[in-house]
């Protein structure tokens, strides 16, 4: 059991550090705790907004809601969060998350995401 979880703790690492984080727009409010980061691979689009917050006990907490999924548009990621998703940017920042591989999103490109973009925002 032991060397399963080293396993697949080795390929997260891997997955991990072949992750980047690109701000965009708005990169002198990159420290904001509301935002949106966004991840395109060969087909499809993926937005995220995201919410930084402090439990009772001082933890950090990142909360994300996946606002847009399809196809690529011939609009910008801009114009897709304020027209399609009908949301506010603002001093927002807009981040690109990078990673060539292709592997599930939710089950492990999100998770990855989330925790690198916490890590780059604290």
């Amino acid at each position: 059991m032991l060397d399963y979880f080293n396993v697949a703790k080795s390929i997260w690492t891997i997955v991990y550090d072949l992750t980047d984080i690109k701000p965009k727009i708005n990169k002198k409010h990159i420290k904001n705790k509301l935002g949106y980061f966004y991840y395109v691979n060969d087909t499809t689009l993926n937005i995220w907004e995201y919410k930084l917050s402090s439990s009772l006990d001082g933890e950090k907490q990142l909360q994300v809601i996946e606002i847009y999924s399809g196809d690529k548009l011939d609009l910008t990621i801009k114009e897709i969060i304020y027209n399609i998703c009908n949301r506010a940017i603002g001093h927002r920042p807009i981040i690109e998350m990078i990673n060539k591989q292709l592997l599930p999103i939710n089950e492990t490109l999100l998770p990855i995401f989330k925790r690198k973009l916490q890590t780059f925002i604290i």
